[in-house]
């Protein structure tokens, strides 16, 4: 699905009114979607509680279109059921004048005998407040919407309302996105609305998908405008959910019913130590099932047996001799040599953080001249350890890295943190410095080109929060490389696939048992 900016929604509520619509019916036609939330929801405290007194219906209004969207429903709410006593706040530091549209909607409220109450910080902070939100069916949030910029100091009055409601809230209900929410990065103000739900307008938002948004989000319902056409700017960002099957089924490779082993794509796939031997088996056993005609497993010799049995189908090319545990400089050139007749490289998974294997994959990365490169685990530890030269490695190629928190946080030099409340624009960063698409893995796995593009997976369970899932992943990604897929597609397509094989899997046994090792199998029936 494609995702709508700020800027895009901007642009489309600019060409209606510009185009002779009515601002006010527009915000009437959003007003709608929020207040049948409110009255569903009243609807559902009935059904299981008759004699419920939760009957209040609490507003909390900010400036601008998103608290007009509010102050519309109320009104709304209040015509359509007599029994939801509907009342509205509006703190102190967010008033504005000059609004006509503002006052419009509040003179009709009054005129219907609801009142918009300013509330200074005293009043947010008494136990009356608190008791009023506990008390009530919801609260509807309507304090910032999709234009807010989580980088800009809160006042004093709107945290606290922020906290209060979160602390004693017992369903909350945000226009657009909760406040406090960044649309376009979901990235999370000190403050911010825990939403139980969001009814966005007209499309959904990235910040919806992105953490730490995602996770203030609650169900997301989308309601429609009277904007049906031009909700979406050129290269809008896009989300990959369950529903779009056929969509990331279109980006796989044409199978040529006349190609043979040769033609379908040669994988080098350069893994593994004597502690790490898994890790190989699972990024060659990946390779294999993502369509590759030839995978080659260049591993240690030590673990060349172990890697044979599991995949016997893979050509081996052992590194030393018996008494080899790991990658060295000595085997560089003759890695060089097998990614000189590949289509693609997946380098990284258990190679192990020794000194001579971080040279050798720095060596490695700047003498081949493979176009396709899937640069994975302990090969972004070598990346981040030589950040200055990193772009050149890069230029001219089809790279994809694909680091979860920890590692992001390496190759741009701060602090996991960052990368935990700043997760889009990280990826992005990574992306521009690295000259690489960028997959950074989590629930929200962003996949990022260079040129700032991207696209958010939302396939994927708690069945990948185990060790091997990240080298499953970076064997596909090299099999679909090396089968003709550009790096952006390839990567976007293999998190999908493989969020979504987790998914399979667990709804035939469990997310706590789902192994990595089971997920290759599950690509056959959804690579079809």
């Amino acid at each position: 699905m494609l995702l709508q900016t700020a800027k895009a929604q901007k642009a489309a509520d600019n060409r209606f009114t510009h185009g002779g619509g009515d601002l006010l019916a527009l915000i009437r036609s959003a007003a709608e979607g929020l207040a049948d939330a409110v009255l569903k929801r009243a609807g559902d405290i009935r059904s299981s509680d008759p004699e419920s007194s939760r009957t209040d219906a609490v507003f909390l209004i900010g400036p601008g279109n998103n608290g007009n969207d509010g102050l519309a429903a109320a009104e709304i709410v209040a015509n359509k059921d007599k029994n939801i006593t509907v009342r509205v706040f509006r703190p102190e530091s967010l008033v504005r004048t000059g609004d006509k549209n503002a006052d419009t909607l509040e003179k009709r409220l009054n005129g219907i005998g609801v009142k918009v109450f300013t509330v200074d910080n005293i009043f947010i902070l008494q136990d009356t407040f608190a008791s009023l939100i506990r008390s009530s069916c919801c609260v509807v949030d309507c304090l910032f919407g999709s234009g807010f910029d989580p980088e800009r100091p809160f006042p004093e009055d709107v945290s606290n309302l922020i906290s209060v409601t979160n602390a004693h809230s017992p369903f909350t209900i945000s226009a657009d996105i909760a406040s406090g929410v960044s649309s376009d990065t979901g990235a999370t103000a000190e403050a911010a609305i825990r939403a139980d739900v969001t009814v966005t307008f007209g499309a959904p938002k990235p910040g919806h998908f992105i953490l730490p948004g995602k996770r203030l989000t609650g169900e997301l319902r989308v309601s429609k405008i009277l904007i049906t056409e031009g909700l979406f700017g050129v290269d809008a960002p896009e989300c990959f959910a369950k529903a779009d099957r056929g969509a990331v089924r279109a980006l796989l490779p044409k199978r040529d019913p006349y190609g043979n082993k040769y033609t379908m794509g040669r994988v080098l796939v350069i893994a593994g130590s004597l502690r790490y031997a898994g890790a190989a088996i699972l990024a060659v056993s990946a390779a294999l099932r993502g369509g590759a005609g030839l995978v080659t497993a260049a591993v240690p010799f030590s673990i060349v047996a172990e890697v044979t049995a599991a995949c016997p189908e893979a050509v081996r090319l052992p590194l030393g001799n018996e008494d080899t545990l790991f990658m060295t400089g000595d085997h560089v050139d003759m890695l060089v040599d097998a990614s000189s007749v590949s289509s693609a490289v997946v380098i990284g998974p258990g190679l192990g953080r020794e000194p001579e294997t971080v040279e050798a994959v720095l060596s490695f990365l700047k003498k081949t001249r493979c176009k396709k490169i899937v640069v994975d685990a302990d090969a972004l530890f070598a990346l981040a350890s030589n950040s200055k030269d990193a772009r050149a490695l890069f230029e001219g190629k089809e790279a994809v890295l694909t680091p979860h928190a920890g590692e992001a946080a390496r190759l741009l030099s701060v602090e996991p943190s960052v990368i935990s409340s700043k997760r889009l624009l990280s990826a992005m960063e990574i992306s521009s410095e690295y000259s690489a698409v960028t997959l950074l893995k989590g629930n929200d796995t962003i996949i990022c080109g260079p040129s700032g593009r991207y696209t958010v997976n939302n396939t994927g369970n708690t069945a990948l929060s185990k060790g091997g899932s990240g080298d499953v992943l970076a064997g596909l990604i090299g099999s679909l490389l090396a089968s003709g897929t550009g790096a952006y597609d390839a990567a976007r397509a293999g998190a999908f696939i493989h969020g979504l094989a987790a998914e399979t899997l667990s709804e035939k046994s469990s997310e706590y048992s789902v192994l990595p090792g089971d997920l290759p199998l599950a690509f056959s029936e959804l690579m079809c």
